[in-house]
């Protein structure tokens, strides 16, 4: 089909986004859909479109600047309500996008012949997917994935070709320049600073190994210390992790910050560091790019495709403690490098991941499913 006959398709098209959660938390997944929503709003002005989210997860949309283009309505985890609503409107719908794999059993209820995309993330889908998954994924016509790294370990375990993926990287909407304060930092001397949900279920965010680091670090830079931002039931253990190893007076933990807060500390810190070892991406690493810091991650999954080793920042082997702590002494005592790796992190932000760049790979990855 001729591109002009594509871009008539994609013109006046009403579509439908099932989503597990968009503005109550600020992981991955919620900033990612916020990012989606923005982005779909943007283009509706353009082309023309009708927007429908249905959202499960949250109890109430936010005041919010979306245009009359965009209609929102939130299930307050109401399964069922969720459920009956997205089949029994589907009809109405050209395209509708399932934002999780856990929506697929819903496609073979759908009435009218949509169009269907489905958003993949990371460790959800990097497995075998079931019989039944295998049969309503084929019934999906676009896929979209985060990552180069998610897209090969669904493809690993599935066969699934290559055309029917598109990658749509995360992305960040650049912060309101007044609302970046630099302040003094929560102490002197060099910060280290991490930015995660701190569960215990989700414990391969390895904070634990950058406090384990910590008394080494400091033999070699007695003057650095540690932020963590985040909040979640494993924060207790450790605190006492910190305080085992006589750290604590050298950890602070901010609990979940407001945007102005997390600006502040993206600011202040010298080196950000986050050694997940489940990352379909990694929002938080473009975050600390675009505040020019040079960043350490873990060499495995979707981070590869963040940092640029030896450019942007470092990777290190999570289980070598050795090499974390040889890493972040070697940042924190040449600034120089720091500010190196932190310009073309910026530079490589400023260039693949910004909200602009999002916006025509989303509109490009519609076109081509048209």
């Amino acid at each position: 089909m001729g591109i002009v006959c594509v871009k008539q398709i994609f013109l006046n098209m009403k579509i439908l986004l099932l989503l597990t959660e968009v503005f109550g938390k600020d992981g991955g997944i919620q900033t990612y859909n916020r990012c989606l929503l923005k982005a779909l709003d943007e283009l509706s002005n353009e082309h023309n479109l009708k927007i429908t989210a249905f959202i499960l997860n949250d109890s109430d949309s936010p005041k919010t600047t979306f245009s009359d283009n965009i209609s929102l309505h939130c299930f307050k985890r109401n399964k069922i309500l969720f459920s009956f609503n997205s089949i029994f409107k589907s009809e109405n719908y050209d395209l509708i996008v399932l934002g999780h794999i856990n929506f697929l059993p819903m496609v073979n209820l759908f009435y009218g012949k949509s169009k269907k995309c489905l958003i993949v993330y990371g460790v959800e889908v990097w497995r075998k997917l079931t019989f039944f998954e295998r049969i309503e994924l084929n019934k999906i016509h676009k896929i979209l994935s985060i990552s180069d790294f998610t897209k090969r370990e669904l493809q690993k375990f599935n066969k699934i070709e290559d055309s029917r993926f598109s990658i749509l990287p995360c992305t960040i909407v650049k912060p309101e320049e007044n609302r970046i304060t630099i302040d003094k930092k929560p102490m002197a001397g060099k910060m280290i600073l991490s930015v995660s949900r701190l569960i215990k279920t989700d414990k391969a965010k390895n904070i634990d190994l950058v406090i384990k680091a910590l008394p080494a670090i400091l033999k070699e830079v007695p003057n650095a210390f540690y932020v963590v931002v985040g909040d979640g039931d494993d924060l207790t253990r450790l605190k006492n992790l910190a305080k085992s190893l006589n750290v604590y007076e050298k950890v602070v933990f901010v609990g979940r910050a407001s945007p102005d807060l997390l600006y502040y500390y993206y600011n202040s810190s010298d080196v950000f560091v986050l050694l997940s070892e489940l990352e379909g991406f990694g929002i938080v690493f473009l975050e600390a790019m675009y505040f020019a810091k040079p960043c350490i991650g873990a060499n495995i999954g979707g981070v590869l495709e963040v940092i640029e080793h030896g450019k942007t920042g470092l990777f290190v082997e999570p289980s070598n403690i050795n090499s974390l702590v040889d890493n972040i002494v070697k940042l924190l005592r040449d600034e120089k490098l720091c500010n190196l790796m932190g310009k073309a992190g910026r530079e490589r932000l400023e260039k693949e991941f910004l909200f602009e760049s999002f916006k025509t790979k989303l509109k490009s990855a519609f076109l081509r499913d048209g």
